[in-house]
Formats: C-alpha cells, structure tokens, sequence
C-alpha cells in the first residue's frame, strides 16, 4: 500500500507541473485522490483532511499560476516550484502531529527515490532507442 501511494505521490506533482493541458477536473480528481492517500497513510482526523485539503488547494493553484507564466525561464520555475514545495511542506508541520509529520516526510523522501530511479529508467530508455535508430 505504502508502495502505491508513493508511486501516486510520485506522479501527481510531475503531472501537475508537466501536463500544460491538464483541465479543472482533471486536477481536482489528482488532488482528491491525493488527499485521500494522505488521509489513510497518515491515518488524519476530518479538521485534519479539511486544513490538508486547503494547502493542497492552495499549491494546485500556485503550480497552475507558475506553468502559465510564459516569462519565467524554466530553471526559474523549477526554483519557484521548489519554494512552493517547501512552503507546503512547512504549512502541512503546523497542521499534522509529530507522527504524522515524520510518516509524510518518510514518504515523500521514499518519493524522492522513486522519482530519481524513473528519471534514470526513462533517460536509459531515451538513449536505448536513440542507439537503435
């Protein structure tokens, strides 16, 4: 279970980030289902999921507002998402328990590796198909 909620977790942000025709529904169901792994793995009371909801309303929304800004160069963006990153990761300390926090981290740093290792299977794939050409 913790695998496939890391892989989830691990998808969400690059889809949100990367996908420039993403629409409304489309990301509102990714946060939804986000929430709910949060809610299970983290094991959070309704007040909770509630104020975790509005910080994940609140980084959609700055994500969004950062991909359809054509004048930052995209070494900038990556910057600007980083900041985005941390930001909800300290709005979510204040919100979470001790526990739950250190389970959040543990897992977004199992996230982490997991998106290093796909960026690494995905570069060995593009230049394994580059050779075959």
């Amino acid at each position: 279970m913790k695998i496939l909620a890391i892989l989830f977790l691990l998808i969400l942000p690059i889809q949100l980030f990367a996908s420039s025709d993403s629409t409304s529904v489309e990301i509102l169901d990714k946060r939804q289902a986000m929430l709910e792994k949060l809610s299970v793995e983290l094991s959070l009371s309704a007040t909770q999921k509630e104020r975790v909801e509005q910080v994940l309303i609140k980084r959609s929304k700055a994500i969004k507002k950062l991909k359809s800004n054509k004048e930052v160069a995209k070494d900038q963006k990556q910057d600007r998402l980083k900041l985005i990153n941390n930001k909800t990761k300290v709005e979510l300390a204040s919100i979470l328990d001790e526990d739950q926090f250190d389970t959040f981290l543990s897992l977004r740093e199992e996230l982490g590796k997991a998106r290093q290792e796909a960026y690494k299977n995905q570069k060995r794939k593009f230049e394994d198909d580059e050779l075959d050409l």
